[in-house]
């Protein structure tokens, strides 16, 4: 009689334990997983400043996020049975000077107590160490200093270490970063190429684990090759995008190469993106029927900032305004992500 051996079964029948070997989960990157904490900060500002810094994320987007529903954070959380995610920042102190229409100074002071959740991404946040400034000042104002006050993503990694410690290898840590590193390359005086984008990157995953993280979910940057708002600039944006995208994912296996004892799961958010584009494309839709979603423009925006109007069927869309996804293709992307820790084989 032959014997059957554990190593045999299991290479017969590989078991796929990643989603028990976790019980929490931390997120990290920009507006693509922000559940409201840069609204939620510059509604603070707006009140220390006496109404004179904007508020983001106003209505019509949905409870502060930039989307019309949750974002894929709180989804991933869901499909994973996993407790929903919560707003993170840490301890924020300035001094705002800010000049109104006769040339006077004005200054308030701002100071707002750490919040230690679980969410820690902030919307414009960039790959990186660091603060950056994607604040408005309003009624007249124009901001002197004191807003450099949002953190980038290898920022927030630090934040959540000083104020809860280091990981204890229980949770999963999503990563999706570098898409603003585009945006103000395109846009501002950044001038990064994707490649070194993707260095910062790795170094925030490198964080990640020295911090104690064991799963990892690094997202690269998905195909917003023809998103509204890179309208004119889809060549720069493809560039950026498929050096980016290669540099971190040739990283990253580098990194789980080092670190045998973690597990990095490479999240390919370009090919899903790319695969809803291009049946749409070829077939006039793209249907999923355990998610009850349908998406038929790839190319237009639900919500216009420019007239505040909202199409009658914002979740037949891809894109809610010019970038941002809509909800219904944050859960696409969410059940990607579940898929693939679930399922999936870390680099």
């Amino acid at each position: 009689m032959n014997k059957i051996t554990l190593p045999t079964l299991l290479a017969l029948f590989p078991l796929s334990l990643h989603a028990a070997d976790f019980n929490a989960i931390s997120n990290f990157g920009d507006s693509l997983s922000d559940m409201g904490n840069k609204h939620l900060i510059t509604v603070d500002l707006n009140q220390a400043t006496s109404g004179n810094i904007g508020i983001r994320a106003l209505e019509p987007n949905f409870n502060g996020h930039f989307s019309n529903g949750p974002v894929w954070t709180e989804y991933l959380a869901s499909f994973l049975a996993m407790p929903a995610p919560t707003r993170a920042h840490g301890n924020i102190e300035s001094t705002v000077i800010l000049k109104n229409q006769d040339g006077k100074q004005v200054t308030y002071h701002y100071q707002d107590q750490a919040l230690p959740g679980t969410n820690w991404a902030v919307g414009g946040a960039m790959s990186g160490k660091g603060h950056f400034i994607d604040i408005d000042a309003t009624n007249g104002f124009t901001a002197e200093s004191g807003l450099d006050v949002l953190a980038n993503s290898g920022q927030q990694i630090q934040q959540r270490v000083i104020n809860k410690g280091r990981f204890n290898g229980s949770e999963l840590v999503s990563y999706m970063s570098g898409t603003n590193n585009l945006w103000f390359t395109l846009f501002g005086d950044l001038n990064q190429t994707g490649d070194k984008a993707a260095a910062y990157a790795l170094a925030d995953v490198e964080a990640l684990i020295d911090a104690g993280a064991k799963q990892v979910l690094a997202a690269n940057i998905p195909n917003f090759v023809d998103a509204p708002w890179f309208t004119g600039q889809q060549d720069k944006t493809t560039q950026f995008i498929q050096s980016h995208n290669q540099a971190l994912k040739t990283g990253l296996k580098l990194l789980a190469a080092a670190h045998p004892d973690t597990d990095i799961f490479y999240f390919d958010t370009y090919a899903l993106f790319s695969k809803v584009i291009n049946e749409v494309k070829q077939n006039g839709q793209y249907h999923d029927d355990k998610l009850a979603i349908t998406i038929n423009d790839v190319s237009g925006e639900a919500y216009s900032y420019a007239t505040g109007k909202v199409i009658d069927q914002p979740n037949n869309n891809l894109f809610w305004d010019g970038l941002h996804p809509t909800t219904a293709m944050h859960k696409v992307i969410a059940k990607g992500a579940a898929d693939l820790v679930k399922n999936g084989t870390p680099l």
